[in-house]
């Protein structure tokens, strides 16, 4: 097995891992990359295993205990000076300031239910944070990454409001979804009635039970269901697609594993699909996606899994 001591490869590796985190590198030329041998792929491991561990020790940097040796220690030593340093600012920066701001976390593939002060409770899914004032007049969550379900105890007098990027959700006492996603901000809602206030818009949106609505780049989407089955699957492990992407789909799933998923062919992306995808078994979720698009998904190690389309040699 390869070891991380001052070996170049691994250099390699982790300097190509930094470009991937930052976009700055094409998705075809990594899988070439990692395809040149086992070696490359065992390096990528290496070097995105020193990452996450990297990203671990930031939280942990108060409590000072005794030093002994970390079995990962030669690993994120084996990291050049500049690939250190990125490391620092990419990982452990916004590791530790999402630790700082948090109330409440979770984990990739975690889920839990926190009650809040007021009564009311509050579902985060995997890889979610979110903070909590509820001392002033007013009732005040921010949802700092991920996605949560919110059930709010009525208080007349003192509306609960969520915040997402510039997103407000405002309401008095209901059941809704929060999904701050990479590229938008979505809202549904379960019970009750809920207001959204975000920029550009003439009046703040009013939502029914049943009601969907999607903030992104382009604008703000509102999609009348008329009926709320189906909001917030994922507290029920599933993904419920409709009329949606295979890159879509593809996103939402690796939600719930640790690592990569790289698509590799933007046909295959930009497939339609409809469905729901058992989210205890991401691997098979995503194989469950693609595979009737002719897709193949592999596993590389245990921290990246690259989606490609049909082999054009095997027709």
């Amino acid at each position: 097995m390869m070891t991380a001591d001052r070996n170049p490869l691994f250099d390699e590796a982790a300097r190509r891992w930094l470009a991937h985190r930052s976009g700055a590198i094409d998705a075809a030329e990594l899988v070439a990359w990692l395809e040149t041998s086992a070696r490359h792929a065992e390096a990528w491991r290496l070097a995105e295993q020193a990452w996450r561990l990297a990203a671990t020790v930031g939280p942990a940097i108060l409590p000072l205990e005794p030093a002994r040796p970390k079995p990962w220690r030669r690993v994120a030593l084996a990291l050049t000076g500049a690939a250190i340093a990125a490391c620092l600012v990419l990982a452990i920066g916004p590791g530790l300031w999402l630790s700082l701001q948090a109330d409440y976390r979770t984990g990739i593939g975690e889920a839990r239910t926190v009650g809040l002060d007021d009564g009311s409770q509050v579902e985060l899914d995997s890889g979610t944070a979110i903070a909590a004032d509820l001392q002033t007049g007013a009732r005040d969550v921010t949802l700092l990454e991920g996605r949560a379900f919110f059930d709010v105890a009525p208080d007349p007098a003192r509306p609960f409001t969520v915040h997402a990027n510039a997103v407000a959700v405002t309401v008095k006492g209901t059941a809704f979804d929060v999904d701050m996603a990479q590229d938008a901000v979505r809202v549904a809602v379960e019970r009750g009635a809920v207001t959204v206030d975000y920029p550009g818009a003439a009046q703040p949106a009013e939502l029914a039970p049943g009601d969907r609505l999607t903030i992104d780049a382009a604008g703000a989407t509102v999609t009348v269901h008329g009926t709320p089955a189906g909001i917030a699957a994922w507290r029920r492990h599933r993904l419920m697609v409709e009329s949606g992407t295979v890159g879509a789909a593809v996103a939402e799933i690796a939600r719930y594993r640790a690592g990569l998923v790289v698509v590799t062919d933007d046909a295959l992306a930009a497939q339609p699909v409809t469905g729901i995808y058992d989210l205890d078994d991401p691997l098979r979720a995503l194989r469950t996606v693609v595979e009737p698009h002719h897709g193949r998904v592999r596993e590389l190690t245990p921290w990246l899994v690259l989606i490609s389309g049909a082999d054009p040699s095997a027709k």
